[in-house]
């Protein structure tokens, strides 16, 4: 599921910020102007800057969440409804649900850390309120406690987008590895995506049932968020479907070719190995499969450091990343021996 080269064509660069390549889509600083026609010039830049930095919070939250258990991330893009981090967790589970929360976690904090301010304020029901919004005037002697009150609208909102359970929000990737965990790889991307397109269609027709005297923008943002997330999954879902065909193709000729060269070659029944021998069997295959797998991650992983390697240099390379480069190229020695 690379939306990786469909998003830089709408892109520009933000600078390269801790190892990190930051990217903002167009369509962020046109969020901005609609922010200043609706709230007025001051309003609209003070808050779209809040929602910017808020949201390359949240970005560079999943990009530690992935570096603290054994992963690492590259790139950061920003778009209306968020952002989108280009992360590899590491290898057990918990690193992919850590990784996927951590986006989510970074703006909790930050609405806790305002809440006090926000429960003071004047503005306090229209803050609450997903899709209501604080006109602060920015008075004198409440500028901080007005900007307070922004950031928390800004992560309040944040929070609540990111933890749906839709693909590709966090709350959908949380739900696709704990699918993927227990159903398997295709059936959980699957269901995932499915179930992020009817999740999708459902906000949309939601939205257009409202009632008209629906307080605040609900009935817009709602629309326009479903939207958004049906077109993205189901774009995914077809390129996922194509890519399955495209293995199934491959698979039908694997298993004709060598259901083939069974019956051709085999004529006797071989005996049943004991109890022990399957058991010990068993669990060097899925020994095997692990390293398989660890292997695989590694790599993937090291074309990532090659990247980072051919962008900043050997210098800019970790220790923990030093030895990892280590460990592959002993191993592809070895192959070649």
């Amino acid at each position: 599921m690379n939306y990786r080269d469909s998003l830089m064509k709408w892109s520009f660069s933000a600078g390269v910020w801790f190892a990190t390549d930051v990217y903002v889509t167009y369509l962020f600083p046109l969020l901005t102007l609609l922010f200043c026609w609706r709230w007025g010039i001051t309003l609209g830049m003070v808050f779209g800057a809040i929602l910017f930095i808020s949201t390359l919070l949240h970005e560079f939250g999943h990009i530690l969440g992935a570096r603290s258990t054994g992963g690492d991330g590259y790139e950061i893009f920003i778009w209306p409804l968020g952002g989108l981090a280009s992360v590899y967790p590491g290898y057990s589970i918990f690193s992919k649900l850590f990784t996927a929360a951590s986006g989510p976690l970074v703006n909790l904090a930050l609405c806790v850390m305002a809440f006090p301010a926000v429960y003071h304020s004047a503005h306090y029901l229209d803050t609450i309120h997903p899709f209501m919004f604080p006109n602060v005037e920015f008075a004198s002697g409440q500028i901080s406690s007005d900007l307070l009150v922004l950031i928390f609208k800004a992560n309040y909102i944040l929070f609540l987008v990111n933890i749906m359970p839709i693909y590709p929000l966090d709350g959908g990737r949380i739900v696709q590895t704990f699918l993927v965990d227990r159903l398997g790889r295709d059936i959980g991307i699957s269901l995932t995506l499915r179930t992020g397109l009817y999740m999708g269609i459902g906000m949309m027709v939601t939205g257009l049932l409202l009632p008209e005297q629906t307080p605040g923008q609900t009935v817009g943002m709602v629309v326009l968020i479903g939207a958004i997330l049906t077109i993205f999954n189901m774009q995914e879902t077809t390129q996922f479907e194509s890519d399955e065909l495209y293995d199934d193709a491959f698979l039908d000729y694997d298993i004709s070719t060598s259901y083939a060269s069974m019956t051709s070659t085999q004529t006797s029944v071989k005996k049943k190995p004991g109890f022990f021998k399957r058991w010990k069997e068993k669990r060097e295959l899925k020994k095997e499969k692990l390293e398989q797998e660890q292997i695989a991650f590694e790599d993937d992983q090291v074309e990532i450091l090659l990247d980072k390697v051919h962008k900043q240099g050997l210098d800019s390379l970790t220790v923990a990343e030093q030895h990892l480069l280590d460990r592959a190229s002993s191993r592809l020695r070895k192959q070649r021996r």
